[in-house]
């Protein structure tokens, strides 16, 4: 009778431990999650709104309709006013939401004062608009950009260091919105061009020397005595029959970290990972700065990627130090640390929306800027900021100076195994009060030096 009694208590305490779990689990799902579902693009019940509804405008930062619906045939159309220069940031409703379109989709299909529409659309048959999104976007920016990669393929990413504000994102090529249904099976095909990739938080690319603001930081941090020590550049290095070049094999001569950087030595970062900080300092540097980690960016991108640890052989030791080997980044990412640095180490969530505007014209939901994580010390921070300076007052970013205006940056080449090397360039102005910070991209660019011209013609506009 006693074991019975016992195995009765232990059933109801395992009932009682499961109730208060799904009661725990309701809970959750009914406060905290239930918002991210209703607007989840994926969820079929957001395509059943009523079909009378006019879904809502997209809107550049200064209220310039970029896309709207008009009537067509009893029910709306949907047009892109800017069809490629944006495609990659509106994305489309045609084929499976993509973009702004879908991470607003809830927004642009919501009436705002529904019973008060609806009675107004009975009593006046003024028809039912949904909210519109205002983006942080400027269209004239964007369009700049987008004419500046004419000819080339790749990204362009600006953003307002302090805030995390996007203040253009351009894909080349792209597509035209407008005629994407015609041309869905000529897009998915086109394997070369690949227009339907957002390259600029999808693509993932080697970083090259842009790296090298990774690795310096290491460096800072794993050997204390950077300052006072220096290096001489022959144009290469071997180390345990691994040799690793400068570009052209250019012969530096001394340097320390701060020349190094400036002049982007290939052999001073490659002797430093060798002899005085390790692999897992690097991870460690890598790991703060987010890499293969989701930094909290509104559409659909891809993570960073770095697998260097302490069992890594020389060659991929060196490599990596570099910005070569397995490493991986999107331009994106490359423009939030940027933006870190010229932060005073503060990494801001990257933001579109500038705010909701309902049909009247009235500003609601506008978006607070939002901090991920300090990721370096304000002391680490400057430190890199000037370095970063001496690489475009004197080094291999000069050409991308702009006189009177207070720059810095650092540039990159990114070894291609099917063509002419990828060209990077990453910056931030005016130092002292940054405004903007700007990465490109251009694929086999190399031989053009096109990242800096675009970067810097970026700034010329953006800060006139």
């Amino acid at each position: 009778m006693e074991g019975r009694k016992k195995n009765i208590r232990r059933v109801f305490w395992l009932y009682f431990v499961l109730f208060i779990a799904l009661q725990i689990y309701l809970t959750k799902l009914i406060a905290y999650d239930s918002l991210e579902i209703r607007v989840n693009p994926h969820n079929p019940r957001l395509n059943m709104f009523d079909k009378d509804i006019k879904r809502g405008d997209i809107k550049d930062s200064g209220g310039a309709v970029l896309v709207e619906s008009t009537a067509i045939d009893g029910g709306y159309k949907r047009i892109y006013n800017e069809p490629e220069a944006f495609s990659n940031v509106l994305g489309n409703v045609s084929h499976q939401k993509t973009g702004i379109e879908a991470k607003y989709n809830f927004v642009l299909s919501n009436l705002s004062l529904d019973i008060w529409q609806r009675a107004k659309d009975i009593m006046t048959d003024s028809g039912l608009k949904a909210d519109s999104v205002v983006l942080t976007i400027d269209s004239a920016f964007q369009s700049f950009l987008y004419n500046e990669l004419e000819g080339y393929k790749g990204a362009v990413v600006c953003i307002e260091p302090g805030t995390g504000k996007v203040l253009a994102m351009v894909t080349r090529p792209g597509y035209n919105a407008n005629t994407i249904a015609e041309d869905w099976e000529g897009l998915i095909a086109d394997e070369e061009n690949s227009p339907l990739l957002n390259r600029a938080s999808s693509g993932l690319y080697p970083p090259g020397s842009t790296f090298k603001i990774v690795s310096a930081l290491a460096i800072i941090r794993g050997f204390p005595e950077y300052n006072s020590y220096s290096y001489t550049c022959s144009g290469a290095e071997t180390i345990d029959g691994v040799t690793i070049g400068c570009y052209n094999n250019n012969a530096h001569g001394e340097v320390n970290l701060e020349s190094a950087l400036t002049h982007s030595c290939n052999t001073y970062f490659f002797h430093m990972m060798q002899n005085k900080i390790t692999a897992g300092q690097l991870a460690g540097a890598a790991a703060g700065l987010l890499f293969n980690e989701y930094y909290g960016y509104p559409l659909e991108y891809s993570k960073s990627s770095f697998v260097l640890n302490d069992s890594s052989d020389t060659s991929e030791r060196g490599q990596t130090a570099i910005g070569q080997g397995k490493t991986l980044m999107s331009p994106m990412h490359i423009a939030l640390i940027t933006s870190a640095v010229a932060n005073g180490g503060i990494m801001m969530e990257p933001y579109f929306l500038g705010h909701v505007e309902s049909y009247t014209g009235a500003a609601k939901n506008k978006t607070a800027p939002k901090k991920i994580a300090q990721v370096m010390t304000t002391e680490e921070a400057g430190i890199l900021t000037k370095m970063m300076v001496g690489v475009v007052e004197s080094g291999t970013g000069r050409d991308a100076k702009i006189e009177g205006l207070s720059m810095a940056g650092k540039t990159g080449t990114a070894e291609n195994s099917t063509g002419v090397d990828h060209n990077l360039f990453t910056v931030f102005a005016p130092v002292d009060h940054p405004k903007i910070a700007v990465s490109v991209i251009v694929e086999q660019g190399a031989d053009t030096g096109k990242a800096l011209s675009i970067a810097k013609a970026a700034l010329g506009y953006y800060l006139k």
